[in-house]
């Protein structure tokens, strides 16, 4: 027998669209819901067809450190074996300043490209140790960790201070920044050839060192800071933004995502409000909380922002005491004017993961809600 649950959406624009949850099996159970309204900008859904799972950072303070620990660079960068160029596709007579112009909408003196991407020699020894005791790569690196911090307190408002030390260090791992100094294709403007025996580890210092010149360099040379932020910061964002799921997992080892149908959803629809956040900031939200309770933490977040505490309901059961067992939650805010709203989906063969998974949506989704890019 079909049975269905709609749940009310409230969209920014007083549109309305509607989340439809149904179920053929005649096993299967459905708690009566209450009318909800979702926080979604969106209309269009997706099947919730994944769950997290990963490991966590190092939770000390980026106020103190900008570095994670040797072996967690070392996954990063030996995770990243295909993504940085064994080679340089080396282009004489080409304006590397032309290029930044375009990219970045600022001009940059000639000298100073020449200077680093010209003169340089790119080996792993003398002359990359003599690129980071420049006053440009003091002040890029300065200028990279302050600018993200901006960023993200700018555009992301519903960032606490607890996530954000998370996530400033992970943009501004230096695998993270070379890709992005690579996705520009700034290698095809070095004059000198990297050596072909240089390691992906290495590659990474020296395109992270080179990006961090860069930065300083152009900060001097226009004395205005917020070109740093809003372009090159901004850059650095859209860059992750374009990442898929598999992208960020294989490059930067961030949670991996499975596909419901592990749990015997593939005769099951199961269609909710799709997160309509970037998969790198998703997975970066799943991967702090992955050994700590979700839930307090979800508390602790809404706490931060004056907001109710959180409650569960279990929408469907299918199978239960099967192999088979499916659970089906969502978590929602009770208003002041006694209204509610969803903040948040999960799914779980038990009823404690399904729980665990909600909560780890609605952190996702709390914190990506609002913001503006």
């Amino acid at each position: 027998m079909l049975k269905k649950i709609v749940f009310n959406q409230c969209l920014n624009n007083a549109c309305k669209s509607y989340t439809t949850i149904s179920s053929s099996s005649s096993r299967s159970t459905t708690t009566t819901m209450m009318m909800i309204k979702t926080p979604s900008s969106s209309s269009s859904y997706n099947t919730l067809n994944r769950v997290s799972q990963g490991y966590c950072y190092n939770s000390s303070s980026i106020l103190s450190s900008h570095t994670f620990n040797n072996t967690r660079v070392h996954r990063f960068c030996t995770s990243n074996n295909n993504n940085i160029s064994n080679d340089n596709n080396i282009v004489q007579n080409e304006d590397v300043g032309t290029h930044i112009e375009s990219l970045y909408k600022v001009k940059v003196n000639q000298e100073s490209l020449d200077r680093l991407f010209k003169d340089s020699k790119m080996q792993f020894s003398e002359s990359l140790l003599s690129l980071q005791s420049t006053p440009e790569y003091k002040i890029g690196k300065q200028l990279l960790n302050t600018g993200i911090v901006k960023y993200l307190s700018v555009h992301y408002p519903n960032m606490t201070e607890y996530f954000m030390d998370h996530f400033i260090r992970f943009i501004s791992l230096p695998v993270v920044v070379s890709n992005y100094f690579l996705s520009n294709q700034f290698d095809q403007y070095l004059h000198s050839k990297i050596p072909q025996e240089t390691s992906s580890i290495d590659r990474v210092k020296i395109y992270n060192t080179l990006f961090l010149n860069l930065i300083g360099t152009i900060a001097i040379q226009t004395n205005d800071e917020t070109i740093i932020e809003k372009e090159i910061i901004g850059g650095l964002i859209k860059y992750l933004d374009g990442l898929s799921f598999d992208q960020v997992s294989k490059q930067y080892k961030l949670p991996v995502l499975q596909d419901l149908a592990l749990n015997n959803l593939d005769s099951k629809e199961i269609l909710v409000d799709a997160p309509h956040i970037p998969p790198w900031f998703y997975s970066i939200c799943q991967l702090i909380i992955q050994h700590i309770d979700a839930f307090t933490t979800l508390q602790a977040v809404l706490n931060e922002h004056s907001l109710s505490k959180a409650h569960y309901q279990l929408v469907k059961e299918v199978n239960r005491g099967t192999a088979k067992s499916l659970f089906f939650h969502v978590i929602y805010l009770i208003k002041p004017d006694e209204t509610t709203e969803i903040i948040g989906y999960g799914t779980g063969k038990s009823i404690e993961k399904s729980k665990t998974n909600t909560a780890k949506d609605a952190v996702a989704r709390f914190l990506y809600l609002n913001s503006t890019k």
